[in-house]
C-alpha cells in the first residue's frame, strides 16, 4: 500500500528529517522503472519514491534490525495484523491435521485480534493505523482498516460491514472495493493506493464476507472480481467508478485471484474458504 494516504503525515516528517543529508539523491534522478508500464499519473510521485529509498536504505544500513525503535516510520497497520492474525489461525488448523499443537497459534490469534481494539477510530467507523514513532492514530479511511472484518470474534464485525457498505467504500455501486474513502477530497480514483480498486483486497473481503455471515455479499463480490479481471484484460486496479483499468495489464497476480474466486463459484467453495 506504497503511496496509501494513511502514509502522508508519516512520510511528511520523514521528508524533513532527511533534507539535511547528503546522500539523498535528487527527485529527478529517482529511477522510475515503473513507468515503462503506465503513466505517472497512475503512480506514487519520484518525491515519494525517494523516501521509499531512504527509508529502506536506512533499514539496510542498520543490519535490517526490526528491534531499531529510531527507525523514521515504525507504524502498526490493521491490515498486517489482520492477516498475520489469520496466518495464525490457519497454522492452527495445519497443526490440527498434523497431529502438533496448536494451542499456542490460537493464543498469538487471539491476542493480535484483541490487541486491534487500539486502533478502532469511531468517528471513521473502521481501524486505522497508529504511528508509533509519533505517538498518534492516524485517522484515514483505507482499505486496510476493513481487512480485520476477516477475523472470527472479532467485536467490531458490525460496525465494518455498516462502513463497507455505506458512502465511504460504496460495496455493491463501487466497482470492487476501492482503496481509499470515496467522499475524501483526496481521493483519486486512478492514482495507485489513493482510490482505485484493487483485486487482491477484493479477493480478501471476499473471504471477510464469506465468514462474517454474509454470502450474499461475498458471492456477488467474487463474480465482480472473475468477470472485471476478464473484461479488463487482468490490470493490476480499477478505477472503482468506472471500472476502466490502470497501471500494468495481464497483471499475474489478477489473474491468479480471479481464477481462484471464479472456481470457487463455480465449485460452491467459498463457504469453505477461511480456517
Amino acid at each position: 500500500m506504497d503511496d496509501a494516504p494513511a502514509w502522508d503525515r508519516v512520510l511528511a516528517d520523514v521528508s524533513t528529517a532527511r533534507r539535511g543529508d547528503p546522500t539523498i539523491i535528487e527527485p529527478a534522478a529517482v529511477p522510475r522503472p515503473d513507468l515503462l508500464h503506465t503513466v505517472d499519473s497512475e503512480r506514487p510521485t519520484s518525491e515519494q519514491y525517494r523516501d521509499y529509498l531512504y527509508l529502506a536504505a536506512r533499514y539496510r544500513d542498520h543490519d535490517c534490525d526490526d528491534r531499531d525503535r529510531e527507525h523514521p516510520f515504525l507504524v502498526e497497520n490493521p491490515a498486517f495484523n489482520a492477516l498475520w492474525a489469520m496466518s495464525e489461525h490457519a497454522l492452527a488448523v495445519i497443526a490440527d491435521l498434523v497431529g502438533a499443537p496448536s494451542q499456542r497459534h490460537r493464543g498469538a490469534a487471539s491476542a493480535i485480534t484483541g490487541a486491534l481494539a487500539t486502533l478502532f477510530d469511531d468517528d471513521l467507523n473502521l481501524y486505522v493505523p497508529r504511528d508509533v514513532g509519533g505517538g498518534r492514530r492516524l485517522p484515514v479511511a483505507g482499505i486496510g482498516g476493513l481487512v480485520p472484518l476477516l477475523l472470527p470474534g472479532l467485536p467490531r464485525r458490525p460496525e465494518l460491514l455498516v462502513t463497507l457498505l455505506g458512502p465511504r467504500f460504496a460495496l455493491g455501486c463501487s466497482v470492487l472495493v476501492p482503496s481509499f474513502d470515496l467522499t475524501d477530497p483526496g481521493f483519486e480514483p486512478t492514482r495507485y493506493w489513493r482510490g482505485p480498486s484493487w483485486f487482491n483486497t477484493a479477493w480478501l473481503l471476499v473471504q471477510a464476507l464469506t465468514g462474517a455471515g454474509r454470502p450474499d455479499l461475498a458471492g456477488r463480490l467474487a463474480t465482480d472480481v472473475a468477470e472485471r479481471a476478464l473484461s479488463a484484460g487482468f490490470g493490476e486496479y480499477l478505477d472503482p467508478r468506472t471500472g476502466q483499468p490502470h497501471g500494468t495489464r495481464s497483471f499475474s497476480w489478477t489473474a491468479a485471484l480471479a481464477l481462484d474466486c471464479a472456481d470457487a463459484l463455480r465449485h460452491d467453495w467459498l463457504p469453505d474458504r477461511l480456517p
